[in-house]
């Protein structure tokens, strides 16, 4: 069961099919986002087929990913797990505002 990741923060923008992930993680955070393997926990969000890589831009981690085809109106929220062998997987949460 996947832990909630205090202190981390996720930010979703919609852009057409594409949703644009933002990962800021707090400062020490042994999460390593492009190590990772990404799981969208949230069902029909995303297009599952792909891969999800976080990548070092600035001070946070970006990645791009489709939106699921059957994803209905814009997202409310999305959930993520990030795995990786030998730790413990966490989770991180954007709900839309």
């Amino acid at each position: 069961m996947p832990k909630k990741a205090p202190g981390t923060k996720l930010i979703v923008r919609e852009s057409g099919d594409l949703l644009n992930l933002s990962l800021t993680l707090p400062s020490g955070s042994k999460i390593d986002a492009p190590g990772s393997e990404v799981f969208p926990e949230t069902l029909q969000a995303v297009d599952h087929y792909k891969p999800i890589r976080f990548q070092k831009t600035g001070p946070t981690w970006s990645a791009s990913v489709k939106k699921n085809e059957y994803a209905d109106g814009p997202l409310k929220e999305l959930k993520l797990v990030l795995a990786k062998k030998g730790t413990p997987p966490v989770e991180v949460v954007w709900t839309a505002q």
